[in-house]
């Protein structure tokens, strides 16, 4: 019973920071003015809802249901986000920048749960999958703030 609690926290953990994730980069897609950038974003924004979807689906092996509370830090920096951008504060290096500390927060999240020797082989698996795209999402969100900066 407590290896499954376990598991259904630190699945719950990373299918809010794959939500948290998805909603930055569908909102960078959507006011970024960089169609380079936009498709990058979109494509990343579709990855974090497809692995959100296999999480929630390995959190029902093990009697969870998935349900999306999300991080109140998370929700003021979605929010914060929108404010720049009524305020005119906003541009692409800021969206750059939110959607790199959003990738680099889930990332160490993954690292911490794919360390666990409590996890089963399968989910471990799975997670290691998911923490190579992170990875290289954020090397290449590096070179977008060096881009940019330019």
């Amino acid at each position: 019973m407590y290896i499954a609690q376990f598991t259904i926290d630190i699945l719950t953990n990373l299918i809010e920071r794959n939500a948290h994730s998805e909603r930055v980069m569908s909102y960078g897609a959507e006011n970024t003015k960089n169609e380079d950038l936009e498709l990058f974003f979109k494509n990343v924004g579709r990855q974090r809802d497809s692995f959100r979807r296999d999480l929630a689906e390995a959190m029902k092996d093990y009697g969870g249901f998935p349900i999306n509370t999300g991080d109140m830090e998370d929700r003021l920096k979605e929010m914060w986000l929108m404010v720049q951008e009524r305020l005119y504060l906003n541009d692409d290096s800021s969206y750059v920048e939110t959607a790199f500390e959003a990738e680099k927060r889930a990332l160490e999240n993954y690292q911490e749960a794919v360390s666990d020797d409590q996890l089963n082989p399968g989910l471990k698996s799975l997670l290691s999958r998911h923490l190579e795209s992170f990875f290289s999402t954020t090397q290449q969100l590096e070179i977008w703030i060096q881009t940019l900066k330019k």
